[in-house]
């Protein structure tokens, strides 16, 4: 009986073992290469998120080694960092710098071709980037001080104008080292940017001389816009003053030539204008109906009617309908 129980555990273990050596798992964030006696192919290539599965999930059957043999890489992003630096500027100032890249796999087969491990390709990318720091040189100290731009322009970041450089030469680099290296460079980004205590003191003052220069510039911006503001108005108003006396001159002209026309009138019959005086301001004092008013018979239009119609077109002869 224990001869057959150790019998059964050593077959589950050959068994095992042999399981191992002719499958190999490939998980969604990775990519496998299998070589064949060190060799590999495009057919060769599995990568975890565009396969539909293996023999069973993500298990995939190979030749056990020596024959064949699986290379796994992650294709997720990673980050390599360099150690702090000093560098000289453009103009001789000394500063410490600290550069990160973001770098992937995105062809398996000449990652693994170019580099063979992940340690390789992580020992050479650090080296590439060491070389590609340099672009950093090529700025002025001023530039890392200034709000936004290139040097001489307004918008954009003298900081991100260096990753950008560092990014192109490190990406040329790897080119020179092989058309296709297999591995994507995302992005490269300065992690710390520190000065010594000479060049920091100087740094806050170019600063502070920056931020006076800024706001110099933002109150005469401002008090230009504030008299450009103001003529605009009296500019308004001198417009509205001119059109309203225009008007006033042209609506009293037309008037005076109106009442013109009724002087002419009433100069020929003066009696008419007098008694149609006197119906107006009756009319005016009758209007609120609430009040008894005694007027005499010798005065006002009573006397005109009194002395007849014909007195009234005096001077123009007599009005028709009278006797």
């Amino acid at each position: 009986m224990r001869k057959k129980s150790t019998f059964v555990l050593g077959l589950l273990i050959v068994i095992g073992l042999f399981g191992y050596a002719v499958t190999y798992q490939v998980r969604f964030t990775e990519a496998a290469v299998v070589t064949t006696f060190g060799k590999a192919d495009e057919g060769d290539v599995v990568v975890g998120s565009k396969t539909e599965g293996g023999v069973f999930g993500n298990l995939y059957m190979k030749w056990p080694w020596p024959i064949q043999k699986v290379r796994t890489y992650d294709t997720r992003v990673r980050t390599l960092e360099l150690k702090q630096e000093e560098i000289q500027t453009a103009d001789g100032q000394t500063i410490v710098i600290g550069l990160y890249t973001n770098w992937r796999v995105d062809d398996p087969l000449s990652f693994f071709r170019v580099f063979g491990t992940e340690a390789t390709a992580t020992s050479r990318i650090r080296d590439w980037l060491r070389d590609a720091q340099a672009e950093a040189r090529k700025f002025k100290f001023d530039d890392f001080l200034k709000s936004g731009g290139k040097a001489g322009a307004e918008d954009g970041s003298p900081m991100e104008d260096a990753e950008e450089a560092i990014l192109g030469k490190l990406r040329e680099i790897a080119k020179k080292t092989s058309e296709k290296p297999g591995l994507q460079f995302e992005s490269v980004g300065i992690r710390m940017l520190t000065f010594h205590e000479a060049v920091a003191n100087q740094a806050i003052e170019t600063m502070k001389e920056n931020r006076q220069r800024l706001a110099e510039n933002a109150r005469t911006r401002g008090k230009a816009d504030a008299r450009r503001i103001v003529e605009s108005a009296r500019s308004q108003r001198r417009t509205i003053l001119a059109y309203v006396n225009a008007r006033e001159k042209a609506i009293r002209s037309e008037g005076e030539r109106e009442a013109a026309k009724y002087y002419a009138t009433f100069a020929k019959a003066p009696g008419l204008y007098r008694f149609l005086r006197q119906l107006d301001a009756e009319r005016e004092i009758m209007k609120g109906g609430k009040a008894t008013i005694l007027l005499d018979q010798k005065e006002g239009w009573f006397q005109s009617l009194r002395d007849g119609a014909g007195n009234l077109g005096k001077g123009v002869g007599p009005l028709k309908g009278t006797d």
